[in-house]
């Protein structure tokens, strides 16, 4: 623990000079060595040392109660409620039949347009879910986006590269990989249940069309 970042958590100033701080505190003039980590007083040779002996100068404390009064401050950060997942509801639509994925399938495996409140309002969203099937977020599409470029698809904050439908394909010994969900779940619907889904945000997705869902479905 450096002495400016108790100086500036305690918000008492200083002035810098090369490896010195030098400040004043209630009448009682203080020197730092930043080198040594170390500080002093002119004209009192009882206060002086470390970050933890200058803590209880100028609190009044012991060293103990200084030493956990600094571990409060800057490294215990206690407890943090996590801010819990919105479960929202999905609901299928025509672009998922478009697309020949039933509405059994959409439901299952946790896809559908969302129509509530949110920040994916109007796209399409798919859950995700850890090994454990626990729901850790969603990703969506705007399969109303036309602009030729745009990124369509959206992701959580500090989203990290996944794999869709894993913790449903744990008991198979091969896996079908693809990086399109709607093409997944296009093989799934076949029958193909060990097929699982890359996800990143440099999401390499096909617009929808005829031929392809056709490929797909004809796939053997």
């Amino acid at each position: 623990m450096s002495f400016k970042q108790l100086l500036d958590n305690l918000n008492i100033p200083y002035a810098e000079k090369k490896n010195e701080l030098r400040g004043e505190y209630k009448d009682l003039k203080f020197i730092i060595d930043t080198n040594k980590n170390l500080f002093f007083c002119p004209g009192n040779d009882k206060e002086k040392g470390s970050v933890i002996n200058f803590l209880a100068m100028v609190t009044g404390s012991d060293v103990r109660t200084a030493a956990l009064d600094l571990h409060k401050r800057f490294i215990f950060k206690g407890y943090e409620p996590q801010r819990e997942l919105p479960e929202l509801k999905l609901h299928y639509c025509e672009f998922l039949e478009n697309w020949k994925i039933s509405k059994e399938i959409a439901e299952n495996y946790g896809v559908g347009l969302v129509k509530q409140r949110s920040i994916v309002s109007g796209k399409i969203a798919f859950k995700m879910l850890d090994p454990e099937s626990n729901l850790t977020g969603y990703f969506s599409f705007n399969h109303k986006e036309k602009e030729a470029g745009k990124n369509k698809w959206f992701f959580p904050r500090n989203f990290k590269r996944t794999l869709w439908n894993a913790a449903a394909v744990k008991g198979f010994k091969s896996l079908v990989v693809v990086c399109n969900p709607f093409e997944a779940l296009c093989l799934i619907q076949k029958g193909l249940l060990n097929t699982v889904c890359l996800i990143g945000k440099s999401q390499p997705v096909k617009d929808y069309s005829v031929d392809l869902v056709n490929e797909l479905l004809e796939f053997n």
